[in-house]
């Protein structure tokens, strides 16, 4: 195995890719911010990951707010190169999905344990990710902390690695408060939801609750959102899941925008 440095940090390389002579590799600020960005969200859809690369300043040509195939497939090869990441294919014919190795997560800053997300798992990480590339977009100094994150630091704090039920998909810190947000693509049972989203809305550290679904769920969630208590009722927002190149976002609770204050919506 040789060494290579990287940001003054020495990662091996198999001797095969980077032959017998040890060569200098220097991470980008950009390099480490995606690598961040993806080990946070656990998994990171290709060409979510063209989108990320061309938020930074860095190689490739940039064409429709992405990073182009051809250097977006450089940038991944030579993560791959380093042990940072791994890639599988997605479902039929979707691009693949990167995650961060251990070696990643090290270089990334991110003290995670290393895991291999499941198939069943990309769709939702995929939406996951989406929604926080539209909040992004709309409220850049906000701070999303996602379920990864929460996951973590539950673990750290209670001395176990179990899961805990009550974590949304993710918060986002605001100047207004703290939000949580679901992302919902699969049908709850109704009373389940029902308790889920009334105990959302009684939890006193979220000033609201942003739920974004899919056309298969919002009408289930709108009908269980109606069985919250009319006091805490319009501290939930439902929203359609982003669609890229989407001109104009609509919520889906027209009647009930004019009532709510302008800090609870996108």
């Amino acid at each position: 195995m040789d060494e290579t440095e990287i940001s003054g940090k020495i990662v091996e390389l198999p001797a095969a890719q980077v032959g017998r002579s040890k060569r200098q590799v220097q991470l980008t600020k950009r390099d480490l911010q995606v690598l961040r960005w993806i080990g946070e969200q656990t998994a990171v859809r290709v060409d979510q990951v063209a989108r990320l690369l061309a938020q930074q300043a860095g190689p490739g040509i940039q064409t429709s707010g992405q990073l182009s195939e051809s250097a977006t497939r450089v940038w991944r090869t030579r993560m791959k190169a380093l042990g940072a990441v791994k890639e599988a294919r997605g479902f039929h014919n979707e691009p693949g999905y990167l995650w961060l190795t251990g070696k990643g997560l090290h270089l990334a800053g991110l003290d995670y344990k290393p895991l291999e997300p499941a198939l069943t798992l990309f769709k939702h990480l995929y939406w996951c990710n989406e929604v926080r590339l539209f909040i992004a977009s709309r409220r850049p100094e906000a701070r999303w902390i996602s379920e990864r994150a929460l996951r973590s630091e539950h673990a750290q704090e209670s001395h176990e690695r179990r899961q805990s039920p009550d974590i949304p998909d993710a918060l986002v810190e605001t100047k207004s408060g703290v939000i949580a947000v679901e992302v919902e693509l699969t049908d709850k049972q109704q009373s389940r939801l029902i308790r889920l989203l009334r105990r959302r809305a009684n939890d006193q550290r979220y000033y609201t609750v942003w739920y974004f679904c899919s056309s298969e769920t919002r009408e289930r969630v709108t009908r269980a959102r109606a069985q919250v208590p009319e006091t805490q009722r319009e501290k939930i927002r439902i929203y359609d899941l982003p669609q890229k190149r989407q001109e104009k976002y609509h919520d889906v609770q027209q009647t009930t925008r004019a009532a709510s204050s302008a800090s609870n919506e996108l």
